[in-house]
Order: C-alpha cells, then sequence, then structure tokens
C-alpha cells in the first residue's frame, strides 16, 4: 500500500471509529485500590519517608500492574509472599511504635491483597477474552508490558499482537483495537486520530478518568457508521484519578542518594539514569562512546549486543553485573593483570585525573585546543570527554596521547604511560571476549520467554569468572543527565 492509499486508510478509520467504553467491576480489588489510595492521601509527604517507601512502593507496583494488564493477580511477576511477610514484619513492629494509627491502617492491606492474590485469574483477561476475534489487536501503555501480556494471552489460548502507543502512529490501521486501561494513560492520538474500525477500552470501576471528545482528525465529510465517542460518565462513587495510579520516579532522589554517600573528591562524569524492571536503577556513562551489553530476544543467532548508551531505550534489555561491582570486565581484566593489576591501575587513574582536574580548570574546549597545538590531529571536545571517560583506557594513536601527556605535565614519561596503558588495553579485549562467550552460551541455553515475562533474568557465571549478570528491562530513562562519581556507574540500585 502506498503513502496516499495508507492516508486515505487513516482518514477513513477515523471517520467510522466506533468506541465503547467498559468499565470493569472487581469487588475486592477494588476495595485493596480505594483502601490504598486512602492511606497515600493520609501519609501526605511522609509517603517519601524511607519507612514507608518500600511498602507503598510494592503495593502500588501492584495495583498498577494488575490494572494496566490481564496478569493473574498471584503471577510472580506482581506478587510476592516473602514481600508481604516482610512487609507485615515491618508494620506489626516498628511501625506499631512509630505510626500506630497508620500502621493499623495499612496492614489489612496487605492482609487483603494476599486475600485477592488467592485468586487464580484478573478480570480484565476475561473481558479481553469475551471481545476478541482473530482481527483483534491489543494496546498496552507501555513498552515494557507489551511482552508479558502477549505471553499472559498466549498462555490462555490466544495469539494476540499487542502494541504500545508508539506503534499506532505510523500510517496504518487495524479492524479492532482493545485498549487496557483508561484513556488519560494514553496520548490523545490514540482517540483524535484513531487506527482502528472499533475500539474497546477496558479499564476498572475505580478509575476516574477523562472524557473523549469527539475526533477533530477529519477534515472533510465522511458517512459515520456509529456515533464515534462515548462520553465518560462520573456515577459518583468513591474513585481514584487514573494519573494517581500510574508509577512515578523521583529522579532527583535517586540522584541525591548516590550522592549524600560518596568522598567529595572523586572524579565525576556525565551519566543517564535508567530505573529497571524490579524497582532497579542504573547509571550508565552518557558518553558518546559509551557502550552496553544488550540482550536481543528476537535474535537466535546473536541474542547477545553491544550498543551505545545513547540509543539505548525503554523496552530493551541490558545486562548488568549484580555481584561484586558495576563493571564485570574490570574483574576479569585484573584477574589477567595478575599482581601487575594495583600498579598499573593507579598510573591509568593518575593520568586521566589530571586531565579531568585540567578540563575542569580550563574547559573542554580550552583543553582540546591546547591538544592540537602540541601535536595532537584529533583532539576535539567528543573526543577529550572520551579520554577524560572511564571506559576509555588510551588514544588510538601515539601522537594524541603524546600531547595528553605533554599539556599534564607528564611529556617525559609519555612512552611510559603508553606501554602501560597497552597492556590494560590488551588484558581488557581479552577479558570482554572471555565474558561475550560465557554470556553467548549462557543466554543461547536461556529460556528468553521467561525475560520477557518477567522483566529480569540472572545468568549466573562461576565465582571466579565474575559472579552474576542481570539482564534488565529498561523501563523508563531519567530526561536529563547527571553529574555522577565513576565509581558508581553501572552500579545497580534499589529505588
Amino acid at each position: 500500500m502506498n503513502d496516499l492509499a495508507a492516508i486515505e486508510r487513516v482518514y477513513d478509520c477515523a471517520a467510522s471509529c466506533e468506541l465503547r467504553r467498559h468499565r470493569i467491576r472487581h469487588d475486592r480489588f477494588n476495595e485493596f485500590c480505594l483502601g490504598l489510595q486512602r492511606l497515600q492521601n493520609a501519609l501526605g509527604d511522609a509517603t517519601e519517608d524511607g519507612y514507608w517507601r518500600p511498602i507503598l512502593q510494592y503495593l502500588c507496583r501492584f495495583r498498577y500492574l494488575a490494572s494496566a494488564m490481564p496478569s493473574a493477580f498471584d503471577d510472580p511477576a506482581i506478587f510476592s509472599l516473602e514481600s508481604c511477610t516482610e512487609i507485615e514484619g515491618l508494620l506489626s513492629s516498628r511501625g506499631q511504635h512509630l505510626y500506630p494509627e497508620l500502621a493499623g491502617q495499612a496492614l489489612p492491606l496487605v492482609s487483603m491483597h494476599k486475600e485477592i492474590a488467592t485468586t487464580t485469574t484478573n478480570p480484565l483477561l476475561d473481558a479481553i477474552t469475551e471481545r476478541l476475534t482473530e482481527q483483534s489487536v491489543v494496546l498496552v501503555r507501555a513498552t515494557g508490558l507489551v511482552a508479558r501480556t502477549e505471553r499472559i494471552l498466549a498462555g490462555s489460548g490466544r495469539a494476540v499482537r499487542v502494541l504500545s502507543p508508539l506503534d499506532l502512529s505510523g500510517l496504518f490501521c487495524v479492524k479492532h483495537l482493545i485498549i487496557l486501561g483508561p484513556a488519560r494513560w494514553y496520548p490523545e492520538y490514540i482517540f483524535t486520530a484513531p487506527r482502528a474500525e472499533h475500539i474497546d477500552l477496558l479499564q476498572y470501576t475505580w478509575m476516574r478518568d477523562r472524557k473523549i471528545e469527539p475526533t477533530s482528525f477529519i477534515t472533510r465529510p465522511v458517512e459515520t457508521k456509529h456515533q464515534p465517542f462515548l462520553m465518560y460518565q462520573d456515577d459518583g462513587e468513591e474513585m481514584i484519578d487514573a494519573d494517581a495510579i500510574l508509577p512515578t520516579v523521583n529522579w532527583q532522589q535517586i540522584v541525591q542518594s548516590v550522592r549524600t554517600t560518596i568522598d567529595q573528591n572523586q572524579d565525576e562524569v556525565d551519566a543517564r539514569l535508567f530505573i529497571l524492571d524490579g524497582s532497579r536503577a542504573v547509571f550508565l556513562e552518557a558518553d558518546e562512546q559509551a557502550t552496553a551489553r544488550t540482550i536481543n530476544v528476537s535474535d537466535d543467532e546473536r541474542p547477545v549486543q553491544r550498543m551505545a548508551v545513547t540509543q539505548l531505550t525503554t523496552g530493551m534489555f541490558v545486562l548488568l553485573r549484580t555481584s561484586g561491582g558495576g563493571d564485570y570486565i574490570v574483574p576479569i581484566a585484573d584477574r589477567i593483570l595478575g599482581t601487575s593489576a594495583e600498579t598499573v591501575r593507579a598510573e591509568q587513574r593518575q593520568w586521566k585525573h589530571k586531565l579531568r582536574e585540567l578540563a575542569r580548570r580550563d574547559g573542554i574546549s580550552v583543553v582540546a585546543r591546547k591538544l592540537r597545538h602540541v601535536g595532537s590531529r584529533i583532539a576535539s571536545e567528543t573526543n577529550v570527554r572520551n579520554w577524560i571517560s572511564e571506559r576509555s583506557i588510551k588514544t588510538a594513536a601515539f601522537e594524541d596521547f603524546a600531547a595528553i601527556m605533554e599539556v599534564i605535565g607528564e611529556g617525559e614519561h609519555a612512552k611510559e604511560y603508553w606501554n602501560t596503558m597497552r597492556i590494560i588495553d590488551r588484558a581488557h579485549r581479552k577479558a570482554g571476549f572471555h565474558i561475550g562467550k560465557l554470556l553467548l552460551t549462557q543466554v543461547k541455553e536461556a529460556n528468553l520467554s521467561e525475560l520477557e515475562q518477567r522483566g529480569t533474568l540472572e545468568f549466573r557465571l562461576a565465582d571466579e569468572e565474575g559472579g552474576s549478570i542481570t539482564a534488565f528491562r529498561i523501563e523508563q530513562i531519567a530526561p536529563q543527565l547527571y553529574q555522577i562519581p565513576v565509581t558508581r556507574i553501572g552500579h545497580v540500585l534499589h529505588t
């Protein structure tokens, strides 16, 4: 179909689209969700208190995921008896002394949560199944929910295509679209320029949504088969604003939690903050040359791939070391270096620290100009940042490295430093190749459908080979960069 025909098809869909809103009821889940909101309201600013934050994160995550995908209430991806037991212990001990009334309000919620989890289904799944046809497509609000929802539906015996909102921004239409969750969770274009002839919107009764206004997309008269949009009716029952259910991230709080535990003299780099599945987070260096290992679950031949950090997007799976530190290459390289590791690493830190301090004092552009003046052919602001980075070991050419040594006052020792950096570089290359082989073997033997469904999957290497490496689905990416100590890059954090 050419672009003109595709545009014509989109116009036809928008002109004749029929939308029905279905409000799904589950009395006990309804009671739990409203009760959780009352607890949050009663806590006020204390919701960010270190005591209450993990309790609310767990309960709110259950409420959101059980409303956003047709997962059974007892699905291990959203329910954990171990977490419930831990929360009950916190509320029964410290909670009764610190917050007696609020703890008394929270304990029944945990009990209700466990009771709901004895239900092995989710009415959202029943509502989808009732309306499925061979031409149905399901829409979920986030990329990270796509694979999970597909697995859940496949487990119920229905192979259904699942999309995220970004998938509906192109020039194509479907016959029937089933949208999970309230309209407020989705971009306006899903409704103002609908890509489906029929839309069923499924949401729980306790969600307060917005009105869906008739589309303004159509500018030409087209015969309308049905009333295109149903207005939202608030029936006066106690409800929760749909936006309040969505997971939120306090970016500054995560940054502050890292910065308050560091030595003020540590070197810092620009880093991007990633929120991972399972209430985890990680800072990765934002340098253009920085890369991270990823898993592409759809590539059977090359599932483990390296990708620039700047190209990572939500829904991808990134591999991170989850025991023994943030970088899984360094300990293997140090083992290869043997007894010389401590000495050569000290030399590496020394010249990078001097270059970094010079850049802080004079500015990156000035340092690049100085480097060109003393013989570097490729010194630029981008390259200087790369050379400063902990990810970089040396320059590609000796003349650029010699220029660095000259401007930091180590010109007479340039050749000695260069030879040391070559030793480190060789060790890193050997370590990377070794880890890559180990990972590839484990990933090919792993059940990657489990990774898609759960959002995380651990690959445990032999102790002497670097501990465990875990694949995490990227859920959100911070909109800005942060200055973070190099020692905190790549470390998986609890949020």
